[in-house]
């Protein structure tokens, strides 16, 4: 079982690595058949990219409210704090990003423009991390049902998965890490009270030629990101450029379909 710790360490890594590959952007132009070389499945002590417990606050069901009481297991780690500062600064990231912008051609643009116009209490919110219910009780006496949510993460595993594409001779590589988990939220507000349960599901997909770390990226996508998988990066000129040398394998026009982004089947 991965411990809290390094949990966070890598949730450290990917926040670096996403927003610092904001503004690389094109479209796929190549064709993949992906095949499985590598797979291994972890039990985690909470969620390592919480994108899920952020984005269900985007679907409409709860009222505005102050705070969002956080129960997970790691909470009791000072890094934890990192996690629920992103949550604080989730919502205003969202508005600020033209995530329009970050949708493969071809996939379902569900992003709406006015996406944040009823959602404006989200700029505000702050989320804190508790490492179980009962620690939440002192605190809840200090506010009104109408001023928070609990939301508890649990029962959380991740999935890591390498394919080699044999349309490139396995030269071309896609890295998934896949977070599954479960989500439960509690809105005691009387004017609106509700319970929910809902499946944790979140994913980093990485498309690489070759070498990881020499930085021969095609692709780069989070998912949910407002509800969306999207790409953070699409290197086009690279792709391009490994088409011109019959290294990659042109997509079709025939093939531009949604279907053409999911990312492969992972074994369960």
């Amino acid at each position: 079982m991965l411990s809290c710790t390094r949990n966070n360490l890598i949730f450290v890594f990917l926040l670096f690595f996403c927003f610092h590959s904001v503004g690389l952007f094109g479209c796929s132009l190549a064709a993949h058949e992906w095949k499985l070389i590598f797979y291994s499945k972890f039990q985690t002590n909470g969620p390592i990219f919480p994108f899920s417990e952020a984005d269900l606050l985007l679907k409409g069901e709860y009222d505005p409210v102050k705070a969002v009481l956080w129960v997970n297991p790691c909470a009791e780690r000072a890094i934890t704090a990192l996690s629920a500062f992103f949550l604080t600064s989730y919502h205003n990231l969202l508005s600020s990003l033209d995530l329009e912008t970050y949708i493969a051609s071809g996939l379902p643009n569900t992003l709406s423009a006015n996406r944040h116009k009823n959602f404006t209490w989200l700029k505000n919110l702050i989320w804190l991390p508790y490492k179980n219910v009962g620690q939440i009780s002192n605190f809840v006496n200090d506010l009104t049902d109408e001023d928070f949510l609990v939301i508890g993460s649990d029962n959380y595993s991740l999935r890591v998965a390498l394919f080699s594409d044999s349309n490139s001779h396995n030269k071309c590589y896609q890295l998934v890490l896949m977070q599954e988990g479960r989500i439960r939220a509690v809105q005691p507000s009387p004017k609106k009270p509700s319970a929910n349960e809902t499946k944790g599901l979140a994913y980093i997909s990485v498309i690489f030629y070759e070498n990881l770390f020499k930085g021969d990226i095609l692709s780069f996508s989070l998912y949910p990101i407002a509800g969306s998988r999207s790409f953070f990066i699409q290197n086009e000129e690279l792709v391009t450029g490994l088409i011109a040398e019959k290294k990659l394998l042109p997509r079709l026009s025939i093939e531009n379909d949604p279907n053409s982004y999911d990312i492969p089947e992972l074994p369960q």
